[in-house]
């Protein structure tokens, strides 16, 4: 009986540990989440060749941000626009540091680091100062391409 309550513990424990943390990587597309804009980008973040993260705006999203599916547009100033580079991975796999996030608007580099909050959102930090103390956080919200419904040219909706 013991022994029985001793393997109960261990798979409970192991079950309650596996569901509590999770490991996400920022590969992959995410969207921007600006309250002001009416439109928000969607970049693709890749892991170079240098082990470092960077992503690009691929398309810009011109429907609400609740919407699913998502509509976005190809043609746009910014479309290829390399909005965040340089990130490596920390030893926790929720944070990556040591990266710039550029403002397309008016092209100045920032300090940025970015932590998973979960497997749908992710917390960019861009800041003056290489410690992250004077600067903003934005929240990131993680797309797929199945939902994005694609329009080529320049239309908006």
């Amino acid at each position: 009986m013991k022994n029985f309550i001793k393997k109960l513990y261990l798979i409970l424990t192991f079950l309650i540990t596996s569901c509590l943390s999770f490991s996400n990587s920022i590969e992959g597309y995410w969207m921007t989440l600006e309250k002001n804009k009416p439109s928000q980008a969607i970049l693709k973040i890749d892991q170079g060749e240098d082990n470092l993260f960077s992503g690009k705006i691929i398309y810009i999203a011109t429907s609400k941000i609740g919407n699913s599916p998502i509509s976005v547009i190809t043609k746009d100033p910014f479309i290829g626009f390399p909005l965040i580079k340089s990130f490596r991975k920390t030893d926790d796999e929720n944070f990556y540091k040591g990266g710039f996030v550029t403002n397309p608007e008016n092209n100045k580099t920032y300090y940025a680091r970015i932590r998973i909050k979960d497997k749908e959102t992710m917390i960019l930090r861009g800041s003056l100062d290489p410690f992250g103390i004077l600067g903003l956080s934005r929240a990131w919200k993680r797309v797929y391409p199945k939902n994005l419904i694609i329009k080529k040219g320049d239309d908006k909706l």
